[in-house]
Formats: C-alpha cells, structure tokens, sequence
C-alpha cells in the first residue's frame, strides 16, 4: 500500500513480522556471543611477564627465638617497609633454622607491611644442620650470619661464632683447648 508520497506503508501485520524477525536475529547474536565467551581463555602476551619486572623477592634472616607471630605483626617490617610492594614475597628463616616461612605482601605503607602466609616449615634437627656435641662445647649451626658457633654447655653462651664450617670450629677448640692446657 503506498501514502500520498508514493512511499509504501506497512501494515500492523507486516510491521509485527519484521519486529519478530529483528527481535531473532538480536537473540542469534547473543546466542553467538554467548557461545563464544564458553572459549577456553587465553592470556594476552601482555600480561604474561618474568617475576623480577612485577615483584620483588626478598629474604630475612630473622634473629635467633623471633617467632611467625611476630613476623606476621604489621610492625615487623617498619624499617623496610618503603622498599616493599604488594605481591612481593618474604622468605624468613630464624637464625638457629627451626622454622622457615614464605609470605606475600598484600599491602604496605612508609613503616608497615600486611603479609599473608603462603608456606611455614617447622623444621626437624634432623632438616637442619647436624650438630656436633663435645663434653664442655657444642657446635651448632646458628644460620648464615652467625654461621657455626661453639657454644659452652654450661650456659649456653656463644663463645665463638661466624666459623665458616665445622672444622673451623672443631680446630678453634683444638687451638684454645692446647693453649688452655699450656
């Protein structure tokens, strides 16, 4: 049917078919788009980097009886804790090496970090270094500043340390055991 102009019109009959042929081609697309998003994902090369550009890896060789509650305290970390970013990751290790955690940082500000904890290892004598007992000294393995110490028994007081191995040790007590007995 044509108006005045000479433009067609369409009929109510006519305009509801080509509404419901519009509505289904819409519903095809989202049924596409649908379809597609089920893809497997793949990640874009861009955010596929090596660890040292996004995060830092950082170690502490926290003092001999520090326990992880007092790493895990917000305040630990105060006097490096500018250098930190979230994501970057802690391993603490106690001096006499009875434990051994790996934290995450979540977030940090000037002179506090918040950490999660990833892994803690309570560690064994027989996991750590072996320690050598004498009558009146001990050798043990205090961690990598304090490296092996003689220890007196008496009163468990370091009385040699930083020997880089254990006969290192055994000769300063060789050498102060002949200059004691001469």
């Amino acid at each position: 049917m044509a108006n005045e102009d000479g433009n067609k019109t369409l009929t109510r009959g006519q305009m509801e078919r080509l509404v419901e042929h519009a509505s289904a081609q819409v519903t095809a697309e989202a049924q596409a788009t649908t379809e597609k998003r089920k893809e497997p994902r793949t990640v874009n090369a861009s955010r596929f980097r090596e660890a040292e550009f996004l995060r830092h890896d950082w170690v502490v060789t926290a003092e001999f009886g520090t326990t992880i509650e007092e790493v895990r305290d917000e305040g630990y970390f105060a006097h490096v804790a500018a250098r930190l970013s979230p994501y970057d990751e802690i391993t603490v290790r106690v001096d006499d090496g009875i434990w051994m955690a790996k934290l995450v940082v979540l977030e940090c500000g000037r002179n506090w970090a918040r950490t999660a904890m990833l892994h803690f290892y309570k560690l064994t004598t027989t996991d750590i270094a072996r320690t050598m007992s004498m009558p009146k000294v001990n050798i043990i393995w205090k961690g990598p500043h304090l490296k092996f110490c003689v220890i007196r028994a008496s009163d468990n007081s370091i009385i040699a340390q930083e020997l880089g191995t254990e006969d290192a040790a055994r000769s300063w007590i060789t050498s102060h055991e002949a200059k004691a007995t001469s």
